[in-house]
């Protein structure tokens, strides 16, 4: 196994653990609020989220930098769409709003 996947599975494993650990946490407190059964619900909702998104990360993250790599506006940073429209404006071409 080349270094390079290996750093993509690490990715994906802690970002797993991130991601689904506060959105599970958050949501379960904003719908049920801290209840007496509140930890063990939300290690269990935590453990299956984490089970279903680390394939996930895995399967779709190449197909989304790939589409990223293709010219996509998808991940530009809005400083950088900016700066392009008001070129675009100063050049008199059209506006993209």
């Amino acid at each position: 196994m080349d270094t390079h996947f290996k750093r993509k599975i690490a990715f994906a494993l802690s970002m797993g653990i991130v991601t689904t650990g506060l959105i599970s946490f958050t949501l379960l407190a904003l719908n049920l609020g801290f209840s007496s059964g509140f930890v063990l619900t939300w290690l269990r909702s935590w453990s299956i989220a984490y089970l279903i998104v680390i394939p996930a990360i895995l399967l779709v993250g190449p197909r989304l930098q790939a589409q990223d790599g293709r010219g996509s506006t998808l991940f530009i940073p809005v400083t950088a769409h900016r700066n392009t429209c008001c070129k675009r404006r100063e050049a008199g071409g059209a506006s993209n709003r």
